[in-house]
């Protein structure tokens, strides 16, 4: 979100179908330009963004600098639950195409067999699985 002479733009953090805000395991905002220093950043500390067994789930920083040509800009990097979706759809898809076959003959050829497959099957729905328990 870019700050703009009417103050700071407000993030939707929440996934386009959900009814609850999207959890995050941390966050990094980045404030730069005009008065970053004293951005009043508390919306994004909400506890209800954060497991509760997160230890500092938020941390900001700031620099008078300015980005590119904006008078202000906020950037946030987090790591919640959004990727959760899409991450959903691409094991499904792998699922599909390793039981039709597809390319597992060029993986055979460099000694890649099923087990390997299934064994980042797994690591994959573990990952999911834990994003989805936020």
């Amino acid at each position: 979100a870019r700050k703009g002479g009417g103050g700071l733009k407000t993030i939707d953090h929440r996934a386009p179908s959900a009814r609850h805000a999207t959890k995050s395991i941390a966050s990094a905002l980045f404030l730069r330009g005009k008065d970053a220093d004293v951005a009043d950043a508390s919306p994004m500390s909400d506890a209800r963004l954060y497991p509760d067994w997160s230890p500092d789930p938020l941390t900001v920083a700031w620099s008078p600098v300015r980005f590119n040509k904006y008078e202000m800009s906020a950037t946030m990097l987090t790591n919640c639950q959004t990727a959760c979706p899409p991450i959903g759809r691409m094991l499904a898809r792998a699922y599909q195409m390793k039981d039709a076959g597809a390319y597992l003959h060029q993986y055979a050829e460099h000694g890649v067999g099923l087990g390997e497959f299934e064994e980042a099957f797994a690591r994959v729905e573990d990952v999911l699985a834990a994003y989805r328990t936020l």
